[in-house]
């Protein structure tokens, strides 16, 4: 079973510009979790959760003031289902598509993904 809350759809997914006009993207979390469960893709649609449930945690809990956690804007591997920062996320701030940055679970680059 995947938890899915409320904050899901108030994570909004930006498509790539070629994504633009596609009227199936899924403009934000939860329906990107439910993308995979309509293309049967399970697997994906639990790692896609799992990953928003974790970074939902570190925002209720706060900051303890002495972790640190990455910057930067979030990818969605359409791949694999990860969620997170691209593991090439200084070359996304100069316009590069995203690569899956899930420990290589995803097709890699370039990564067919929305940002978060």
């Amino acid at each position: 079973s995947v938890e899915i809350t409320r904050e899901f759809s108030t994570l909004k997914v930006v498509p790539k510009a070629d994504e633009a006009g596609d009227k199936n993207f899924p403009p934000h979390l939860h329906a990107a979790v439910e993308l995979f469960c309509f293309a049967k893709r399970p697997e994906c649609a639990r790692l896609c959760a799992a990953r928003v449930n974790t970074y939902l945690a570190i925002l209720k809990a706060g900051p303890d003031g002495k972790g640190t956690n990455g910057m930067g804007q979030a990818a969605v591997c359409w791949e694999c289902g990860h969620v997170g920062l691209p593991r090439n996320r200084d070359q996304c701030a100069e316009g590069k598509n995203a690569e899956c940055g899930g420990g290589g679970r995803g097709a890699g680059p370039p990564l067919d993904a929305g940002r978060v």
